[in-house]
């Protein structure tokens, strides 16, 4: 009885920290897409082209707060 219902608990564990482990690595892959569409886009003007310019030098430093 007492095994039977620690294997329900242990079961039930383990699926939530899958659903949190999916969660994590989805918003991590949202990130990245959010990165790419910001550095794959077509500046209109100069001033756009900064901005992707001044985003790419901070791109390391939101890669390594994803790693984390």
């Amino acid at each position: 009885m007492i095994a039977a219902k620690h294997s329900w608990i242990a079961e039930r564990e383990i699926e939530l920290i899958a659903k949190m482990a999916k969660r994590m690595a989805n918003n991590t892959i949202d990130s990245f897409y959010k990165i790419n569409d910001k550095l794959t886009s077509t500046p209109k003007d100069i001033e756009e082209l900064s901005m992707i310019k001044d985003f790419m030098l901070s791109v390391p430093n939101e890669i390594e707060k994803l790693d984390s």
